[in-house]
């Protein structure tokens, strides 16, 4: 091939990719939307229509976050909580926070054997908890329970890690009633008395040797169990969330573990199936437990996206990414990732952490120009294949060069990032 031909290849193929550089840029100035407000008493909802008809009737909304400090990321989610459960339906909402304290503290409280105050502060973790911009979501929440504004939402979690106080105290004496109810043989042996009295001892991730015993032990309890799920008089659902919650410390054990091995070590990457049981858990929701209920997921960007196949940019797989491989939960479901142009957040007991300047060829730089301080664009069935990555911030330090249009189906835009005041839920 002569030089001429080569020189006429590249030109034209310069201009195909400065093209479609163009028309993301140009699709995401001329389509983002101003959200006019991000106070949750804010009912006029005009603002969040556009969003509203981008979600259409999906099942599922999942709802990011770049950082676990920014207040007023939590702020206009909260009220996007409220617009998707007064006009849209939703009413579970599940957290980023311990599957199996949620689902139990959410049985006692709708008994009356604990307050809401007491439901929320024992199950969700300090970083919302203990954030003065989400009090306004928990005294919502706290409404519909009273039968304001609609139908009751249902709190839910689906984190594996089990970091609450109420795990700490009563999974092991659950767990036991649990197998005993199931007359699961297991439980009359020493390596049983052994698993109960070490089940939350080991959570301090200190003792590979007893880490590696309990992963030794739970598949045989999980087999058992499920080896009587046509005989037992238990409910499907309770037989089903316990085998979640097994599974769940099966997966914790084996993280706690991998800190400890030398490829760890070495390379400082994530336990590589550290969002999996969380994808399988949310599942269970979605698919089981509230199957016929429209659910808001309330977590990390980097645990809702569902990734590219060929992703670098994360070293594990995330939550979304094993939820996108159920197709037909998938194709219900709608992906909101959040971003910011500045600021600063602050992660409950942690430093200040300070976003850096925004990189030229990115969605928060094209957003920016609209100059609001909040606004949303719809990613969904564009109409023109995105060549070029384009930046966009999933923390708030960290910018990465992808199509993010194949990621998120749609972005939230924060003009100014501003951290969490530390204020329990619960004050004396």
């Amino acid at each position: 091939m002569n030089k001429s031909k080569i020189f006429f290849i590249t030109f034209l193929f310069l201009i195909f990719y400065t093209r479609a550089v163009c028309q993301i840029e140009k699709y995401v100035i001329d389509n983002t939307q101003e959200i006019k407000s991000s106070d949750i008493n804010d009912t006029s909802f005009a603002d969040l229509q556009q969003l509203g008809q981008a979600i259409d009737d999906k099942r599922i909304v999942m709802l990011g976050e770049f950082h676990h400090g920014d207040g007023e990321t939590f702020k206009l989610k909260s009220r996007i909580v409220r617009f998707l459960h007064e006009r849209k339906g939703f009413d579970v909402i599940v957290f980023e926070s311990d599957f199996f304290t949620l689902n139990e503290t959410f049985n006692l409280f709708k008994k009356g054997d604990i307050s809401y105050d007491s439901l929320v502060f024992l199950s969700i973790y300090p970083v919302w908890t203990q954030c003065l911009q989400t009090h306004t979501l928990f005294r919502y929440l706290a409404e519909t329970s009273l039968g304001l504004h609609g139908n009751e939402i249902i709190l839910s979690g689906m984190d594996n890690r089990l970091y609450s106080a109420y795990s700490l105290k009563n999974i092991a004496s659950k767990i036991d009633s649990f197998l005993r109810l199931m007359q699961v043989s297991f439980v009359n042996t020493p390596e049983y008395d052994f698993f109960r009295s070490k089940i939350t001892y080991a959570w301090k991730g200190d003792d590979p040797n007893l880490l590696d015993s309990l992963i030794k032990i739970l598949p045989k309890i999980i087999d058992q169990v499920n080896s009587r799920k046509s005989l037992a008089f238990i409910c499907k659902t309770d037989i089903d969330f316990y085998i979640h919650v097994f599974n769940g410390l099966l997966y914790n054990y084996k993280r706690l573990l991998y800190y400890h091995s030398d490829d760890f070590k070495l390379h400082k990457k994530e336990y590589p199936l550290n969002d999996f049981q969380m994808a399988e858990n949310l599942k269970w929701l979605a698919n089981n437990k509230y199957a016929n209920k429209k659910i808001i997921v309330w977590a990390h960007n980097g645990h809702i996206e569902p990734q590219l196949e060929d992703s670098s940019y994360m070293d594990h797989k995330s939550m979304g990414y094993y939820l996108s491989k159920d197709t037909l939960l998938f194709k219900q479901t709608y992906t909101l990732g959040v971003t910011c142009f500045e600021g600063s957040a602050k992660l409950f007991g942690r430093k200040l952490e300070k976003s850096t300047k925004i990189k030229k060829n990115s969605i928060e730089s094209w957003m920016h120009t609209k100059n609001f301080d909040f606004g949303f664009v719809n990613l969904k069935n564009l109409e023109f294949p995105q060549i070029k990555p384009f930046y966009m911030r999933t923390y708030i330090h960290s910018d990465y060069e992808q199509d993010w249009t194949k990621i998120y189906d749609g972005v939230l835009y924060i003009k100014r990032a501003k951290p969490c005041i530390s204020k329990s839920i619960i004050t004396k």
